[in-house]
């Protein structure tokens, strides 16, 4: 059996939404500066980012207009509107439950670092190896909705933005080592 010698992974600022590639790059750079706390924190924030932002580009309005909703809500909210997209809607949502459960723990190993909330006593740090771990499990559940979402608005339109260009009946205007203009 013949196994691919790499899975090819999109990067979150692939996608070009600038709500999330914010807080996608807030979260980079603090880990790479050793801010670990801070890194968690906008793990969090960046699935909170990336739930709102679908919910609002599929639905036309704010999630959070008539109220506020914890990310468990949230999450759930916003898979329900991607559900067209699942195969095993069943067993996909329990996986993404558990997986928010464990993004809602991210939030209680943020709020015992000093970046989120002062405190009376002394706060522990998050060391490299959960900061890591925490904006991996971030980045897959950001991913995977930013996946849906393409396939639910883009992936049956032919040169689309954010889809795969045909270039069929396109003549090339000019092309250099970074990119291709097409007409």
């Amino acid at each position: 059996m013949r196994h691919p010698s790499k899975i090819l992974r999109p990067e979150v600022d692939s996608f070009g939404v600038e709500a999330i590639d914010e807080r996608y790059s807030e979260m980079n750079d603090s880990y790479n500066e050793k801010k670990y706390g801070e890194s968690v924190n906008y793990a969090r924030s960046m699935v909170e980012s990336t739930c709102k932002w679908i919910f609002k580009t599929i639905k036309g309005y704010e999630i959070d207009k008539d109220r506020y909703h914890l990310l468990p809500e949230l999450a759930q909210i916003t898979l329900h509107v991607l559900e067209s997209e699942l195969s095993s809607q069943e067993h996909i949502t329990k996986i993404f439950n558990k997986l928010i459960a464990t993004i809602v723990e991210i939030g209680s190993l943020r709020n015992s670092t000093s970046v989120s909330h002062g405190s009376s006593v002394r706060t522990e740090s998050v060391t490299s190896v959960e900061a890591r771990f925490v904006i991996f499990a971030a980045e897959d559940i950001t991913l995977t909705l930013l996946d849906l979402l393409f396939n639910k608005t883009h992936s049956l339109k032919r040169n689309a933005v954010h889809s795969v260009i045909d270039p069929k009946g396109m003549t090339k205007l000019r092309e250099d080592d970074s990119f291709v203009t097409l007409k």
